[in-house]
Protein backbone atom coordinates (compact mmCIF):
# COMPACT_ATOMS: atom_id res chain seq x y z
CA UNK A 1 0.00 0.00 0.00
CA UNK A 2 1.33 3.44 -0.96
CA UNK A 3 0.78 6.34 1.43
CA UNK A 4 -0.62 9.54 -0.01
CA UNK A 5 1.59 12.38 1.17
CA UNK A 6 -0.54 15.16 -0.25
CA UNK A 7 -4.27 15.89 0.01
CA UNK A 8 -4.42 16.09 -3.75
CA UNK A 9 -2.89 12.63 -4.08
CA UNK A 10 -6.25 10.93 -3.62
CA UNK A 11 -7.77 13.06 -6.36
CA UNK A 12 -4.87 12.25 -8.71
CA UNK A 13 -5.22 8.54 -7.95
CA UNK A 14 -8.97 8.77 -8.60
CA UNK A 15 -8.39 10.52 -11.90
CA UNK A 16 -5.89 7.84 -12.95
CA UNK A 17 -8.40 5.13 -12.07
CA UNK A 18 -11.13 6.87 -14.06
CA UNK A 19 -8.79 7.28 -17.01
CA UNK A 20 -7.83 3.60 -16.87
CA UNK A 21 -11.48 2.54 -16.81
CA UNK A 22 -12.26 4.90 -19.67
CA UNK A 23 -9.47 3.45 -21.80
CA UNK A 24 -10.72 -0.03 -21.03
CA UNK A 25 -14.24 0.93 -22.05
CA UNK A 26 -13.03 2.46 -25.31
CA UNK A 27 -11.02 -0.67 -26.15
CA UNK A 28 -14.10 -2.79 -25.47
CA UNK A 29 -16.26 -0.53 -27.67
CA UNK A 30 -13.70 -0.75 -30.47
CA UNK A 31 -13.59 -4.56 -30.27
CA UNK A 32 -17.38 -4.69 -30.19
CA UNK A 33 -17.55 -2.53 -33.32
CA UNK A 34 -15.11 -4.81 -35.15
CA UNK A 35 -17.23 -7.83 -34.20
CA UNK A 36 -20.35 -6.13 -35.56
CA UNK A 37 -18.53 -5.34 -38.80
CA UNK A 38 -17.51 -8.97 -39.14
CA UNK A 39 -21.13 -10.02 -38.84
CA UNK A 40 -22.20 -7.38 -41.36
CA UNK A 41 -19.53 -8.53 -43.82
CA UNK A 42 -20.80 -12.10 -43.45
CA UNK A 43 -24.33 -10.92 -44.24
CA UNK A 44 -23.06 -9.14 -47.34
CA UNK A 45 -22.25 -12.46 -49.01
CA UNK A 46 -25.97 -13.23 -49.44
CA UNK A 47 -27.20 -13.16 -53.01
CA UNK A 48 -29.65 -10.44 -54.04
CA UNK A 49 -31.26 -12.39 -56.85
CA UNK A 50 -34.43 -13.13 -54.92
CA UNK A 51 -34.65 -9.65 -53.54
CA UNK A 52 -34.82 -7.93 -56.89
CA UNK A 53 -38.42 -8.88 -57.57
CA UNK A 54 -39.71 -9.13 -54.05
CA UNK A 55 -41.82 -6.32 -52.66
CA UNK A 56 -41.08 -5.01 -49.16
CA UNK A 57 -43.34 -6.59 -46.57
CA UNK A 58 -45.94 -4.46 -44.85
CA UNK A 59 -44.58 -2.15 -42.21
CA UNK A 60 -41.04 -1.99 -43.68
CA UNK A 61 -39.43 0.91 -45.49
CA UNK A 62 -37.99 0.48 -48.97
CA UNK A 63 -34.66 2.28 -48.84
CA UNK A 64 -33.41 4.28 -51.82
CA UNK A 65 -29.93 5.78 -52.28
CA UNK A 66 -29.51 9.52 -52.06
CA UNK A 67 -29.37 11.58 -55.19
CA UNK A 68 -30.94 8.98 -57.45
CA UNK A 69 -33.43 11.51 -58.81
CA UNK A 70 -36.45 9.30 -58.16
CA UNK A 71 -38.96 9.91 -55.40
CA UNK A 72 -39.83 6.56 -53.82
CA UNK A 73 -43.37 5.60 -53.00
CA UNK A 74 -42.48 5.60 -49.32
CA UNK A 75 -41.32 9.11 -48.46
CA UNK A 76 -39.69 7.95 -45.26
CA UNK A 77 -36.80 6.65 -47.37
CA UNK A 78 -36.08 9.97 -49.06
CA UNK A 79 -33.24 10.80 -46.71
CA UNK A 80 -30.61 8.62 -45.14
CA UNK A 81 -30.19 9.88 -41.57
CA UNK A 82 -26.57 8.79 -41.28
CA UNK A 83 -23.25 10.40 -42.30
CA UNK A 84 -21.87 9.24 -45.63
CA UNK A 85 -18.92 7.54 -43.91
CA UNK A 86 -21.32 5.00 -42.36
CA UNK A 87 -23.20 4.23 -45.56
CA UNK A 88 -21.14 1.18 -46.50
CA UNK A 89 -21.64 -0.32 -43.04
CA UNK A 90 -25.36 0.38 -43.00
CA UNK A 91 -25.88 -1.15 -46.43
CA UNK A 92 -24.97 -4.61 -45.15
CA UNK A 93 -28.03 -5.26 -42.95
CA UNK A 94 -30.29 -3.89 -45.69
CA UNK A 95 -28.88 -6.40 -48.17
CA UNK A 96 -29.31 -9.26 -45.75
CA UNK A 97 -32.88 -8.20 -45.07
CA UNK A 98 -33.63 -7.88 -48.79
CA UNK A 99 -32.27 -11.34 -49.52
CA UNK A 100 -34.31 -12.81 -46.71
CA UNK A 101 -37.54 -11.53 -48.29
CA UNK A 102 -37.33 -14.15 -51.04
CA UNK A 103 -36.69 -17.03 -48.66
CA UNK A 104 -39.03 -18.97 -46.43
CA UNK A 105 -39.26 -17.59 -42.89
CA UNK A 106 -36.74 -19.08 -40.51
CA UNK A 107 -37.69 -20.08 -36.99
CA UNK A 108 -37.15 -17.34 -34.43
CA UNK A 109 -34.04 -17.84 -32.31
CA UNK A 110 -33.66 -16.18 -28.98
CA UNK A 111 -30.25 -14.84 -28.10
CA UNK A 112 -28.75 -13.81 -24.75
CA UNK A 113 -31.02 -11.93 -22.33
CA UNK A 114 -34.03 -12.90 -24.42
CA UNK A 115 -33.70 -10.16 -27.01
CA UNK A 116 -30.17 -10.22 -28.49
CA UNK A 117 -30.47 -11.90 -31.87
CA UNK A 118 -28.37 -15.07 -32.09
CA UNK A 119 -28.30 -14.93 -35.91
CA UNK A 120 -25.53 -12.62 -37.19
CA UNK A 121 -27.29 -12.41 -40.55
CA UNK A 122 -30.18 -10.59 -38.90
CA UNK A 123 -30.46 -6.89 -39.82
CA UNK A 124 -30.89 -5.97 -36.14
CA UNK A 125 -28.53 -6.99 -33.35
CA UNK A 126 -31.32 -6.58 -30.79
CA UNK A 127 -33.83 -8.62 -32.81
CA UNK A 128 -37.45 -7.47 -32.44
CA UNK A 129 -36.79 -6.12 -28.90
CA UNK A 130 -39.45 -8.25 -27.18
CA UNK A 131 -41.93 -7.45 -29.96
CA UNK A 132 -41.42 -3.66 -29.78
CA UNK A 133 -40.33 -3.28 -33.40
CA UNK A 134 -43.35 -5.12 -34.92
CA UNK A 135 -45.70 -3.25 -32.59
CA UNK A 136 -44.30 0.12 -33.68
CA UNK A 137 -44.33 -0.91 -37.36
CA UNK A 138 -48.13 -1.33 -37.23
CA UNK A 139 -48.36 2.41 -36.62
CA UNK A 140 -45.75 3.32 -39.23
CA UNK A 141 -42.97 3.89 -36.68
CA UNK A 142 -39.44 2.66 -37.31
CA UNK A 143 -36.75 2.85 -34.65
CA UNK A 144 -33.12 2.61 -35.76
CA UNK A 145 -29.95 2.59 -33.67
CA UNK A 146 -26.46 2.38 -35.14
CA UNK A 147 -23.16 2.21 -33.27
CA UNK A 148 -19.88 2.95 -35.05
CA UNK A 149 -16.45 2.66 -33.38
CA UNK A 150 -13.09 3.33 -35.00
CA UNK A 151 -9.41 3.54 -34.11
CA UNK A 152 -6.83 5.64 -35.95
CA UNK A 153 -3.28 6.73 -35.24
CA UNK A 154 -0.33 8.58 -36.71
CA UNK A 155 3.10 6.97 -36.41
CA UNK A 156 4.88 10.01 -37.85
CA UNK A 157 4.06 13.66 -38.44
CA UNK A 158 1.57 15.84 -36.63
CA UNK A 159 2.25 17.72 -33.42
CA UNK A 160 2.46 14.39 -31.60
CA UNK A 161 2.08 10.71 -32.36
CA UNK A 162 -0.33 8.16 -30.99
CA UNK A 163 -3.63 6.34 -31.42
CA UNK A 164 -7.14 7.45 -30.50
CA UNK A 165 -10.46 5.62 -30.24
CA UNK A 166 -13.67 7.42 -31.09
CA UNK A 167 -17.21 6.50 -32.01
CA UNK A 168 -20.72 7.62 -32.82
CA UNK A 169 -24.13 6.34 -31.74
CA UNK A 170 -27.10 7.40 -33.88
CA UNK A 171 -30.69 6.84 -32.81
CA UNK A 172 -33.45 7.84 -35.22
CA UNK A 173 -37.22 7.58 -35.18
CA UNK A 174 -39.22 7.70 -38.42
CA UNK A 175 -42.98 7.96 -38.61
CA UNK A 176 -45.00 7.22 -41.75
CA UNK A 177 -47.79 9.80 -41.58
CA UNK A 178 -50.08 7.66 -43.72
CA UNK A 179 -50.08 4.80 -41.21
CA UNK A 180 -49.90 6.96 -38.11
CA UNK A 181 -52.32 9.79 -38.93
CA UNK A 182 -53.88 8.94 -42.29
CA UNK A 183 -51.97 11.79 -43.96
CA UNK A 184 -50.90 10.56 -47.38
CA UNK A 185 -47.34 11.31 -48.50
CA UNK A 186 -46.04 12.57 -45.14
CA UNK A 187 -43.10 11.46 -43.03
CA UNK A 188 -41.65 12.67 -39.71
CA UNK A 189 -38.03 12.14 -38.66
CA UNK A 190 -36.10 12.86 -35.47
CA UNK A 191 -32.55 11.73 -34.78
CA UNK A 192 -30.01 12.13 -32.00
CA UNK A 193 -26.26 11.62 -31.69
CA UNK A 194 -23.92 10.47 -28.96
CA UNK A 195 -20.35 11.31 -29.95
CA UNK A 196 -17.69 9.76 -27.72
CA UNK A 197 -13.96 9.11 -27.51
CA UNK A 198 -10.93 11.23 -28.35
CA UNK A 199 -10.21 13.44 -31.35
CA UNK A 200 -7.07 12.51 -33.31
CA UNK A 201 -7.52 15.41 -35.72
CA UNK A 202 -7.56 18.04 -32.96
CA UNK A 203 -5.10 16.40 -30.55
CA UNK A 204 -2.44 15.04 -32.90
CA UNK A 205 -2.87 16.39 -36.44
CA UNK A 206 -4.23 19.97 -36.20
CA UNK A 207 -5.79 19.80 -39.67
CA UNK A 208 -8.53 21.92 -41.23
CA UNK A 209 -10.87 19.00 -41.80
CA UNK A 210 -11.42 15.99 -39.56
CA UNK A 211 -9.73 12.69 -40.36
CA UNK A 212 -13.04 10.81 -40.57
CA UNK A 213 -16.63 11.80 -41.17
CA UNK A 214 -17.79 11.16 -37.59
CA UNK A 215 -15.19 13.08 -35.55
CA UNK A 216 -16.87 15.93 -33.67
CA UNK A 217 -17.01 17.49 -30.18
CA UNK A 218 -17.96 14.83 -27.62
CA UNK A 219 -21.50 15.00 -26.28
CA UNK A 220 -25.14 14.06 -26.70
CA UNK A 221 -27.09 16.20 -29.13
CA UNK A 222 -30.22 16.50 -31.21
CA UNK A 223 -29.36 16.19 -34.88
CA UNK A 224 -32.32 16.42 -37.27
CA UNK A 225 -35.98 17.15 -36.63
CA UNK A 226 -38.10 17.58 -39.74
CA UNK A 227 -41.37 16.80 -41.49
CA UNK A 228 -41.48 15.84 -45.17
CA UNK A 229 -44.54 16.09 -47.39
CA UNK A 230 -44.76 14.56 -50.83
CA UNK A 231 -46.96 16.11 -53.55
CA UNK A 232 -47.50 13.54 -56.26
CA UNK A 233 -44.54 11.56 -57.53
CA UNK A 234 -42.38 14.47 -58.67
CA UNK A 235 -42.19 17.01 -55.84
CA UNK A 236 -41.69 17.08 -52.08
CA UNK A 237 -40.96 19.64 -49.37
CA UNK A 238 -39.09 19.15 -46.10
CA UNK A 239 -39.44 21.61 -43.20
CA UNK A 240 -37.51 21.71 -39.95
CA UNK A 241 -34.03 21.15 -38.56
CA UNK A 242 -31.99 19.46 -41.28
CA UNK A 243 -28.39 18.74 -42.24
CA UNK A 244 -27.69 19.72 -45.84
CA UNK A 245 -24.68 17.40 -46.24
CA UNK A 246 -27.14 14.52 -46.49
CA UNK A 247 -28.43 15.69 -49.87
CA UNK A 248 -26.29 18.47 -51.34
CA UNK A 249 -22.78 18.32 -52.79
CA UNK A 250 -22.60 14.52 -52.45
CA UNK A 251 -20.34 12.29 -54.51
CA UNK A 252 -21.78 8.78 -54.47
CA UNK A 253 -18.55 7.18 -55.70
CA UNK A 254 -16.53 8.80 -52.90
CA UNK A 255 -18.76 7.52 -50.11
CA UNK A 256 -16.72 4.32 -49.87
CA UNK A 257 -13.88 6.28 -48.26
CA UNK A 258 -13.79 7.19 -44.57
CA UNK A 259 -11.89 10.47 -44.85
CA UNK A 260 -14.21 13.40 -44.27
CA UNK A 261 -13.01 15.26 -47.37
CA UNK A 262 -14.77 12.56 -49.40
CA UNK A 263 -18.05 13.60 -47.79
CA UNK A 264 -18.68 17.29 -47.11
CA UNK A 265 -15.99 19.31 -48.96
CA UNK A 266 -13.28 21.39 -47.30
CA UNK A 267 -14.27 24.74 -48.82
CA UNK A 268 -17.68 25.14 -47.14
CA UNK A 269 -16.26 23.49 -44.02
CA UNK A 270 -13.77 26.34 -43.64
CA UNK A 271 -15.96 29.13 -45.03
CA UNK A 272 -19.31 28.56 -43.33
CA UNK A 273 -19.75 29.20 -39.58
CA UNK A 274 -19.08 26.12 -37.47
CA UNK A 275 -19.05 24.70 -40.38
CA UNK A 276 -22.61 25.36 -41.54
CA UNK A 277 -25.72 23.19 -41.11
CA UNK A 278 -23.82 19.93 -41.59
CA UNK A 279 -23.00 17.00 -39.30
CA UNK A 280 -22.96 17.18 -36.30
CA UNK A 281 -25.10 20.32 -36.64
CA UNK A 282 -28.29 21.08 -38.54
CA UNK A 283 -30.07 24.23 -39.66
CA UNK A 284 -33.66 25.37 -39.40
CA UNK A 285 -35.25 25.87 -42.80
CA UNK A 286 -37.13 24.46 -45.76
CA UNK A 287 -35.95 22.27 -48.65
CA UNK A 288 -37.73 21.55 -51.93
CA UNK A 289 -37.02 18.75 -54.37
CA UNK A 290 -38.44 18.40 -57.88
CA UNK A 291 -37.94 15.62 -60.39
CA UNK A 292 -38.22 17.55 -63.66
CA UNK A 293 -37.62 14.50 -65.87
CA UNK A 294 -36.29 11.00 -65.41
CA UNK A 295 -32.80 12.43 -65.84
CA UNK A 296 -33.04 15.88 -64.20
CA UNK A 297 -33.63 16.68 -60.53
CA UNK A 298 -33.55 20.08 -58.83
CA UNK A 299 -32.86 20.63 -55.12
CA UNK A 300 -33.09 23.96 -53.29
CA UNK A 301 -33.02 24.95 -49.62
CA UNK A 302 -33.31 28.10 -47.50
CA UNK A 303 -31.96 27.91 -43.93
CA UNK A 304 -30.69 30.12 -41.14
CA UNK A 305 -27.24 31.55 -41.90
CA UNK A 306 -25.50 29.94 -38.94
CA UNK A 307 -26.37 26.88 -36.80
CA UNK A 308 -24.68 28.46 -33.76
CA UNK A 309 -25.71 31.63 -31.88
CA UNK A 310 -24.46 34.98 -33.19
CA UNK A 311 -21.09 36.18 -31.87
CA UNK A 312 -20.21 32.77 -30.41
CA UNK A 313 -16.94 30.85 -31.02
CA UNK A 314 -16.76 29.37 -34.52
CA UNK A 315 -17.10 25.73 -33.49
CA UNK A 316 -19.90 23.12 -33.19
CA UNK A 317 -19.26 23.23 -29.42
CA UNK A 318 -21.10 26.58 -29.41
CA UNK A 319 -24.29 24.58 -29.89
CA UNK A 320 -23.36 21.70 -27.58
CA UNK A 321 -26.67 19.83 -27.48
CA UNK A 322 -28.16 20.83 -30.84
CA UNK A 323 -31.13 22.58 -29.25
CA UNK A 324 -30.10 26.14 -30.10
CA UNK A 325 -32.19 27.40 -33.01
CA UNK A 326 -30.80 30.90 -33.81
CA UNK A 327 -33.11 32.98 -36.00
CA UNK A 328 -30.99 36.15 -36.12
CA UNK A 329 -28.10 34.73 -38.15
CA UNK A 330 -29.20 35.86 -41.62
CA UNK A 331 -29.86 33.36 -44.42
CA UNK A 332 -28.12 30.49 -46.20
CA UNK A 333 -29.47 29.61 -49.65
CA UNK A 334 -28.31 26.61 -51.68
CA UNK A 335 -29.50 25.09 -54.95
CA UNK A 336 -28.33 22.12 -57.00
CA UNK A 337 -29.12 20.74 -60.44
CA UNK A 338 -28.57 17.00 -60.90
CA UNK A 339 -28.34 15.34 -64.30
CA UNK A 340 -28.14 11.59 -64.83
CA UNK A 341 -26.91 10.17 -68.10
CA UNK A 342 -29.57 8.17 -69.97
CA UNK A 343 -27.81 4.92 -69.08
CA UNK A 344 -28.25 5.64 -65.36
CA UNK A 345 -32.05 5.48 -65.25
CA UNK A 346 -33.98 2.32 -64.45
CA UNK A 347 -35.71 2.34 -67.84
CA UNK A 348 -32.38 2.59 -69.65
CA UNK A 349 -30.92 -0.27 -67.64
CA UNK A 350 -33.93 -2.42 -68.50
CA UNK A 351 -33.39 -1.71 -72.20
CA UNK A 352 -29.62 -2.39 -71.96
CA UNK A 353 -28.78 0.99 -73.46
CA UNK A 354 -25.10 1.53 -74.15
CA UNK A 355 -24.15 4.76 -72.27
CA UNK A 356 -22.33 4.06 -69.03
CA UNK A 357 -24.20 5.40 -65.99
CA UNK A 358 -23.09 8.73 -64.57
CA UNK A 359 -24.37 11.62 -62.49
CA UNK A 360 -23.36 15.26 -62.91
CA UNK A 361 -24.26 18.00 -60.45
CA UNK A 362 -23.81 21.76 -60.49
CA UNK A 363 -24.83 24.02 -57.65
CA UNK A 364 -24.24 27.22 -55.72
CA UNK A 365 -24.74 28.55 -52.20
CA UNK A 366 -24.86 32.02 -50.66
CA UNK A 367 -24.67 32.94 -46.97
CA UNK A 368 -25.48 36.53 -45.91
CA UNK A 369 -23.97 36.04 -42.44
CA UNK A 370 -21.01 38.14 -41.27
CA UNK A 371 -17.50 36.72 -41.74
CA UNK A 372 -14.27 37.90 -40.12
CA UNK A 373 -11.46 39.10 -42.41
CA UNK A 374 -8.32 36.99 -42.12
CA UNK A 375 -5.92 39.84 -42.98
CA UNK A 376 -7.26 43.31 -42.10
CA UNK A 377 -8.80 44.91 -39.02
CA UNK A 378 -11.70 47.37 -38.83
CA UNK A 379 -9.43 50.42 -39.43
CA UNK A 380 -7.81 48.96 -42.54
CA UNK A 381 -4.51 47.84 -41.02
CA UNK A 382 -3.14 44.31 -41.29
CA UNK A 383 -3.96 42.28 -38.21
CA UNK A 384 -0.23 41.51 -37.88
CA UNK A 385 0.60 45.24 -37.63
CA UNK A 386 1.56 46.29 -34.05
CA UNK A 387 -0.74 49.30 -34.45
CA UNK A 388 -3.75 47.13 -35.37
CA UNK A 389 -6.72 47.16 -33.02
CA UNK A 390 -6.89 43.37 -33.35
CA UNK A 391 -10.54 43.39 -34.43
CA UNK A 392 -11.02 41.70 -37.81
CA UNK A 393 -13.03 43.50 -40.45
CA UNK A 394 -16.46 41.97 -41.02
CA UNK A 395 -17.65 40.97 -44.48
CA UNK A 396 -21.32 40.31 -45.19
CA UNK A 397 -22.00 37.76 -47.86
CA UNK A 398 -20.12 34.65 -48.90
CA UNK A 399 -20.90 32.50 -51.91
CA UNK A 400 -19.57 29.57 -53.89
CA UNK A 401 -20.33 27.60 -57.03
CA UNK A 402 -19.45 23.92 -57.28
CA UNK A 403 -19.65 20.87 -59.51
CA UNK A 404 -19.69 17.13 -58.77
CA UNK A 405 -19.13 14.30 -61.23
CA UNK A 406 -19.68 10.56 -60.72
CA UNK A 407 -19.01 8.52 -63.82
CA UNK A 408 -18.77 4.77 -64.39
CA UNK A 409 -15.88 4.11 -66.78
CA UNK A 410 -15.99 0.31 -67.04
CA UNK A 411 -18.56 -2.45 -66.44
CA UNK A 412 -17.84 -6.17 -66.65
CA UNK A 413 -20.20 -8.94 -67.72
CA UNK A 414 -20.90 -9.84 -64.09
CA UNK A 415 -21.84 -6.18 -63.37
CA UNK A 416 -18.60 -5.34 -61.55
CA UNK A 417 -17.63 -1.78 -62.34
CA UNK A 418 -15.03 0.93 -61.95
CA UNK A 419 -16.23 4.46 -61.23
CA UNK A 420 -14.48 7.80 -61.00
CA UNK A 421 -15.49 10.99 -59.24
CA UNK A 422 -14.42 14.63 -59.24
CA UNK A 423 -15.51 17.73 -57.39
CA UNK A 424 -14.51 21.37 -57.78
CA UNK A 425 -15.67 24.66 -56.27
CA UNK A 426 -14.92 28.37 -56.35
CA UNK A 427 -15.85 30.85 -53.65
CA UNK A 428 -15.88 34.61 -53.14
CA UNK A 429 -16.89 37.17 -50.53
CA UNK A 430 -18.80 40.35 -51.15
CA UNK A 431 -19.06 43.77 -49.50
CA UNK A 432 -17.20 44.75 -46.35
CA UNK A 433 -18.37 46.89 -43.44
CA UNK A 434 -14.88 48.25 -42.68
CA UNK A 435 -12.72 50.84 -44.47
CA UNK A 436 -10.82 49.59 -47.49
CA UNK A 437 -7.23 48.50 -46.89
CA UNK A 438 -4.68 51.23 -47.53
CA UNK A 439 -3.12 51.29 -51.00
CA UNK A 440 0.66 50.67 -50.91
CA UNK A 441 2.73 53.69 -51.91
Amino acid sequence: MRLLHHPGGLARLSRRSIKTRRRGGLRFASAFGVACLAGAAHADSISLTAAGSAAPPSGEFAEAPLGDGAVPADVSSLLDPFPASLQQILDQPDRAEAAAQGASPAPMSTGPLGFLDANWQSPNLLGDMWGLRPALAKYGITLNAVENAETFGNLTGGVKQGFEVNGLTIVSLRVDAQKAFGLNGGAFNVSGLQIWGDDLSANNLLILQTLTGIEAPVGIRLWELWYLQKFGDKFDIKIGEQSIDQEFMISDSSSVFLNSVMGWPALPTVDLPAPGPTYPLAGLGVRGRAEVTDNVTVLAALLNGSPIPRNSPDTPASNPNGVSFPLNTDVLAIAELQFKLPGSTDSAKAKNESPLPGTYKIGAWYDSYGFADQQYDTIGLPLANPNSNGIPAIHHGDFSIYGVMDQTIWVSKDDSKISSSARCSRRSRTATSSPSPPTPA
